[in-house]
């Protein structure tokens, strides 16, 4: 009786064991099966977030450029003001020097409104 006993009590903890055993084989193959879906997920993800650092960087040049730009822009349109304004001066002032103050107040208040729309 008593070996039945202990025949019973080792079958009864092999069959935890062994069920523990294939409860650990499917967890891990469950898992596996995971990373084998995931892997490739993460993978696109790290991509995806790769590119969109690099545009965000070329966007952010790009900006840059174009902040550039409007300011050489700014100057070459001071500079082609101030060449106008140098060509109305020499035109108006040799010929009619009264007409040539109106015109230049008139140059300096249309171009403050050209700086106020821009």
């Amino acid at each position: 009786m008593f070996r039945l006993a202990v025949l019973r009590l080792s079958y009864d903890f092999l069959s935890i064991t062994s069920q523990a055993k294939s409860d650990f084989i499917g967890a891990r193959s469950a898992l596996s099966y995971c990373h084998t879906i995931f892997a490739h997920i993460l993978l696109l993800k790290n991509i995806f977030c790769f590119y969109f650092f690099i545009s965000i960087s070329n966007i952010v040049k790009i900006i840059r450029q174009i902040k550039n730009l409007i300011k050489k822009v700014k100057i070459v349109s001071y500079l082609n003001a101030v060449l106008r304004f140098l060509n109305l001066k020499r035109q108006v002032f040799i010929k009619y020097p009264i007409l040539g103050v109106l015109a230049v107040l008139r140059f300096f208040s249309n171009h403050k409104t050209d700086k106020t729309k821009g």
